[in-house]
Formats: structure tokens, C-alpha cells, sequence
């Protein structure tokens, strides 16, 4: 899979999860180019990635994604923030996905499920998700991990250029992508794998680790809660964040998975 590149979008202030990053590397396919983009270039401790790229960190955030974009040259890119903390990623379903996303001119694939669905015969279930409504993830557009075709990434990102991470899923970024490209997700009967009221497949599962830099009480952690206590007991380090509880978590489990 040489068309395809890995880019972990991050910052400084978050270099305590740079050990995890570093650490899960092994997950992905050996074949493909793994970056991380931080905002300043004289730093350490991240020696597993085969580049470092830099953005400015006054820029708007759209406008620093595209930058890093921009050093990419392969056709398609999984784009994930640090803060999506890869638990399981399996090479060989990816292999098939991609197949997939090749074949239909796929611009965009979330590794969310959006939907339950009566069993299949298929190993990799898509759904369109264009003028769709998910219970469980901001469709078509969301900041979560994903693969993009990198000129459609591009593109999307440029119809927005002043939008804030805080803000991009409520932006006109969703009337563009639900306009100009073709915008997928999972759907799945089996079980899915939550974490704050989002699921993920068996094949791809990261842990959301934290809001606003927050960890939140273990409970929140859901399917993934064996895996956060497991984290706070091998990286000790992101303990020194603060832990909140919020009761605006949806715990809504989609019917069957």
C-alpha cells in the first residue's frame, strides 16, 4: 500500500501522548509512510516517525492541516489527531478497504459506525453517508480518524480556511462534502467497540482519550475502559492532566452492535 500514508496531526502541549503514538507504530502497515505534524520544529521524542512536518501555529486550523497536506505526496492519507489513541488496526482489513475506496472513487471513509445492518456477506460494510443522519457520529464530515483521498482532504479544508478545530463540524464544511465529494462510514451487525458513545469495528478501534485536554472518570471509556487503565499504568505522564466528568456524553448504543 504505497498510496497510502499515515499523518498524526499534533501539538507540544500534547507531547505526553507521543510515547503512546510512538509505541502503537507497529500496528500499521510496514509499507506505508508514517508522519506527524507538530507546531514547531526544535523538538525531540519523536524519533519513530519517518517525518516530522511543521505547521505555523498561527494559522487558523484548516489552514495547518493543509500545510501538512500539502508535504504528503501519496494519493490517499489516514489522517488522525493525537488525541485518537489506536487500540487495534488490523493491515489486512485495511488492504481490503482500500481495494474498496480505490475501485469507487471513494473521497472520504470514517472508521466510525454510523449504522447497524442485517448481516452481510461482505467483510468491509459501507454506507454512504452523504445528507445522512448518525445517531453516533457528525456525518458526512467529522474530525475523527479517517481516510481521505488527499486532494478531496485538500479541497474540503479550503472551503473553510477560517474554521476553528473547535468549530469545523458545524462549519459549511458539511454542505460541501455532502455536495462535491462521496463521504462513507461503517455499518455493522457485529460488535462494536465504544468509546463516549462512539463505536468503532473490531478491525479499527482508537480510544478518544480526552476533551479539551480533560481525561475523563473511566466509566466514559466504555469498551475501551480496560484500555484506558492500562494506558494510565504504562504512561504514567498523562496522569498530570485533570479528570472531569461531563454529562453531556451520549451512552446511546446503535441497535444489534
Amino acid at each position: 500500500m504505497t498510496d497510502v500514508s499515515f499523518l498524526f496531526y499534533s501539538h507540544s502541549e500534547y507531547n505526553d501522548l507521543w510515547p503512546i503514538l510512538i509505541d502503537t507504530l507497529h500496528k500499521l502497515p510496514t509499507s506505508c509512510k508514517k508522519y506527524i505534524g507538530v507546531d514547531r520544529n526544535d523538538i525531540s521524542g519523536l524519533e519513530g516517525f519517518d517525518t516530522i512536518l511543521c505547521y505555523t501555529p498561527s494559522l487558523p486550523y484548516p489552514q495547518k492541516v493543509l500545510s501538512l497536506l500539502e508535504q504528503i505526496t501519496t494519493p490517499y492519507v489516514v489522517f488522525i489527531h493525537d488525541n485518537d489513541l489506536i487500540m487495534n488496526f488490523n493491515t489486512d482489513s485495511l488492504s481490503q478497504l482500500m481495494d474498496r475506496i480505490r475501485t469507487e472513487s471513494i473521497d472520504r471513509c470514517m472508521f466510525g459506525i454510523v449504522n447497524s445492518t442485517p448481516d452481510t456477506s461482505q467483510t468491509i460494510a459501507l454506507q454512504q453517508v452523504n445528507n445522512f443522519s448518525s445517531p453516533t457520529f457528525m456525518v458526512p464530515y467529522d474530525v475523527g480518524p479517517s481516510i481521505w483521498k488527499t486532494e478531496s482532504f485538500k479541497r474540503a479544508l479550503a472551503s473553510v480556511p477560517d474554521a476553528t478545530y473547535r468549530n469545523i463540524e458545524q462549519s459549511t464544511i458539511q454542505d460541501f462534502c455532502n455536495t462535491h465529494l462521496k463521504m462513507y462510514a461503517f455499518v455493522s451487525h457485529e460488535r462494536a467497540y465504544y468509546v463516549m458513545g462512539r463505536p468503532f469495528p473490531k478491525q479499527f478501534q482508537f480510544l478518544h482519550l480526552c476533551v479539551g485536554g480533560n481525561l475523563y472518570q473511566e466509566p466514559y471509556y466504555m469498551d475501551q475502559k480496560e484500555n484506558f487503565i492500562l494506558l494510565k499504568q504504562t504512561y504514567p505522564a498523562i496522569l498530570k492532566r485533570k479528570t472531569v466528568i461531563s454529562n453531556h456524553i451520549s451512552f446511546h448504543r446503535l441497535h444489534g452492535i
